[in-house]
């Protein structure tokens, strides 16, 4: 697993991480996950792969927990649509969470909308058990289904991740600009936390520091990294001036 730090705009300190699945194959090099979850899918190995991911999550979010603790650095990551349809889904988050004495807050879900068209009440009290444990839970990827603004009122969620395409034109882009000023407008409104995807430019990361305050992610910052990379990010930002090895 590699890591994407999470930045608060208002204070520039690192609030969490994303967690993005990597494989470092022998021959090709480094490669993301559109390289081998539908190998993983057509082996029958998702389910053990999501459940090594969740506790991954968990150990580095505990180590995180030790070595931050004047901070909650929440590590997330992205539940396929197979879990979110367990019934025994929170049986086996709250046992990973037990497993490294996690608070629940510690740790964060991610649902894409693609996972969610299908949805039935199993979904719906699986994300609203999570979320009573105190897990956050985020609709990933923002805007970019066909029904986005019905999940918001079908589905208990605590925040929205406007995917980075609305993102790409800010602030030249007038519409990019009206779009990404409607969604924050949206999610402010509905009292949930929103989170910008794939800033990567000063100009961009100035626009959306002076609209609110804002939660954002993207090369700007930093890209994914190995854990040791992203914990000296944190280091960094959150303490900026010299410390001791």
């Amino acid at each position: 697993l590699y890591f994407q730090p999470l930045v608060d705009l208002s204070n520039d300190r690192v609030v969490g991480t994303e967690a993005l699945a990597r494989w470092n194959h022998p021959e090709r090099g480094l490669l993301g996950p559109q390289h081998f979850i539908s190998l993983l899918e057509a082996c029958g190995l998702m389910d053990i792969f999501s459940e090594w991911v969740m506790l991954t999550c968990c150990k580095q979010a505990a180590i995180w927990r030790e070595q931050f603790a004047d901070a909650t650095i929440t590590v997330s990551f992205n539940l396929p649509a197979s879990h979110l349809n367990n019934p025994r889904l929170v049986d086996h988050v709250q046992a990973a969470l037990n497993s490294q004495n996690l608070p629940a807050n510690y740790l964060a879900i991610e649902i894409v909308e693609s996972s969610l068209i299908e949805s039935n009440t199993i979904v719906i009290d699986n994300l609203e058990r999570l979320r009573k444990i105190g897990m956050p839970v985020s609709i990933d990827d923002f805007g970019t289904g066909y029904s986005s603004m019905n999940y918001l009122k079908q589905f208990p969620v605590d925040c929205i991740k406007i995917d980075k395409s609305f993102c790409q034109g800010v602030p030249d882009n007038s519409r990019d600009v009206a779009i990404c000023e409607s969604l924050l407008s949206i999610a402010e409104q509905l009292g949930l936390k929103a989170i910008i995807e794939g800033v990567e430019t000063e100009k961009q990361m100035q626009f959306f520091k002076a609209r609110a305050k804002l939660i954002a992610q993207g090369y700007y910052f930093s890209k994914p990294a190995a854990p040791e990379i992203c914990t000296e990010f944190i280091y960094t930002h959150n303490y900026p001036s010299p410390r001791c090895h």
